[in-house]
């Protein structure tokens, strides 16, 4: 409502509001007023008009918008605030933030690893401030030299708030550059620049946490303080080789996580009270008893003798109790790996990593809807990377929801086309479907990109598509290696399931419980098993691997 020439009440339609607000400088004025009141030339200077004639004609404009209060500041009246929501997108929310890759501005090409670190590291010292969201580095990786405006990125991510800058490494010596800034305006919220000596950069990573904090009014807890405030090494030169060791083991690939091993060894030569590295270590054994390179009896013991290490130096880190978690897990004590799983998220809500593995821990423990919950949760905090994950297509296939399954993998594949999980469900639709190419490609991806550990797919694929021979050469081959070195009995029993011999496959199955082989964690949850589920054998082998 309105007063007309100060009389009576008339109703402002909604063309008069929209007709009001027609104009882009109208909608920054109206902007400038929502965050806080302004007088005359402190508004003109807000929204770039240098000439207080042309302010006054906009104003007059808006005169049914705005009023003015008893400080003699203009204010939003209720339409005013109500026109703007109208004309102008949702606003995304503050308190969900992004931490964008830091550019390396060193001279030495080779110092990237440190600019990426940092982001990491950031993130990370972020998520521990309790009331902020923080997206994952899956997700903001991959805006690493991508022209893209803030806004653009924060509609992408859902994210109000982004973090960006640079970093300069020369010597012992460090420039680093942040600024904060809102994504709804690209108005930038707060900027620093740290010229600091190398052993410094903690101090620098927790100053930017809480400069975040305090310009988006979010309140420090004492204890998060002290988590903020600590220093992962004394020791640059350990610190590097961590910071490599966690890049190398981003990929999966087998030769990229030996290297990961070597750089986490290293990092622990230099400082044996690097928990941080400790815990990266025993991420490296849980990979390798999978992927390869160890038995999962062999990679149990190496991996639970570091994580426990890492819990010793440091129970409050969120990384050392996933560390355990995931080694637990090797072993098949799903019970104490679920309770590492929900003390890590206890300590850090927004440790993505920690979600996954608390939602596969659902998941093979039959929870299948609070496994669904809990991947749509880490889905939230990486929106991108989920799609490298592939667990929450698993989860509906294994419930039985194929139109689900089908749907989320489709769109992973869409965003990251050489995920294995969500190619290896479209494999096994497309086979049902009697779609037969399609049904190879994937299947054949699978081996391609994910090396001796997924060859029993393409296997039992090629078996079930009638290339019988075909699968009988992986076959052959797989049990010439088990002369000489480890092949997990699951990826055997998984080509003979395809080609149909159930004693072959549940003897090898018998094989995988007696060794603890890992993948037995998927035994009631993956295709190549369904049609084996009924058999009473199968039964026994859960109950003799204990699951």
């Amino acid at each position: 409502m309105r007063k007309d020439n100060g009389s009576q009440d008339v109703d402002t339609t909604k063309a008069e509001l929209f007709e009001a607000i027609s104009h882009p400088v109208r909608i920054k004025i109206l902007e400038a007023l929502n965050e806080k009141p302004r007088g005359f030339a402190e508004l003109g200077r807000a929204v770039g008009i240098e000439s207080g004639g042309h302010l006054s004609f906009h104003l007059t404009k808006l005169r049914h918008l705005i009023r003015t209060n008893s400080q003699g500041d203009y204010v939003l009246t209720a339409e005013g605030k109500d026109a703007l929501s109208a004309v102008r997108p949702a606003t995304l929310d503050m308190l969900r933030v992004a931490v964008l890759p830091f550019t390396s501005i060193s001279p030495d090409p080779d110092d990237e690893y440190f600019a990426d670190g940092l982001t990491e590291e950031l993130i990370t010292r972020v998520s521990l401030v309790k009331g902020l969201e923080v997206i994952a580095r899956t997700s903001v990786m991959g805006f690493k030299r991508k022209d893209k405006k803030v806004s653009e990125i924060g509609k992408e991510l859902k994210v109000g708030t982004l973090l960006e800058g640079s970093v300069r490494k020369a010597g012992n010596r460090i420039r680093v550059s942040a600024q904060l800034i809102n994504a709804n305006t690209e108005g930038h919220l707060w900027g620093q620049n740290y010229d600091r000596n190398l052993e410094d950069i903690f101090a620098v990573q927790s100053e930017i946490a809480e400069k975040m904090a305090e310009a988006l009014k979010v309140k420090i807890l004492p204890r998060d303080g002290d988590r903020l405030s600590r220093a992962r090494t004394t020791n640059m030169e350990a610190y590097a080789s961590y910071l490599k060791g966690m890049r190398a083991s981003e990929s999966g690939a087998r030769e990229d996580i030996e290297r990961a091993e070597a750089n986490f060894e290293r990092a622990i030569a230099l400082d044996g009270e690097f928990a941080e590295a400790y815990a990266g270590l025993a991420f490296v054994y849980a990979t390798r008893g999978i992927v390869g390179g160890y038995t999962g009896a062999e990679a149990y013991e190496k991996g639970h003798s570091v994580a426990a290490k890492a819990l010793a130096l440091d129970d409050a880190l969120a990384e050392s109790h996933e560390a355990m978690g995931a080694i637990y897990s090797l072993g098949l004590k799903l019970k104490e790996a679920m309770q590492e799983h929900e003390k890590a998220l206890e300590l850090n809500p927004n440790y993505v990593v920690g979600r996954y593995m608390h939602a596969y821990a659902l998941m093979y423990d039959g929870r299948l809807d609070e496994a669904i919950l809990e991947f749509k949760k880490a889905e939230e905090l990486d929106p991108i990377g989920a799609a490298r994950n592939g667990g929450l297509c698993i989860a509906y296939l294994a419930m039985g929801d194929e139109e689900n399954a089908f749907k989320v993998a489709k769109r992973f594949v869409e965003i990251e086309p050489d995920d294995l999980n969500a190619n290896n469900v479209l494999g096994y639709l497309y086979l049902k479907r009697g779609e037969k190419e399609e049904a190879l490609r994937r299947f054949s991806l699978l081996s391609e990109k994910g090396g001796e550990g997924w060859s029993g797919y393409l296997g039992y694929g090629l078996a079930r598509l009638g290339e019988r021979e075909e699968a009988k050469k992986i076959l052959d081959r797989l049990i010439e290696r088990t002369k000489f070195s480890y092949v997990a009995p699951t990826i055997v029993a998984m080509i003979y399931a395809g080609l149909g011999d159930r004693e072959k496959a549940f003897e090898w199955l018998d094989k995988a419980a007696q060794v603890k082989d890992p993948q037995l964690v998927f035994l009631t949850l993956d295709h190549p098993w369904f049609e084996l589920r009924s058999d009473p054998h199968f039964s026994e082998i859960l109950r003799t691997a204990g699951l």
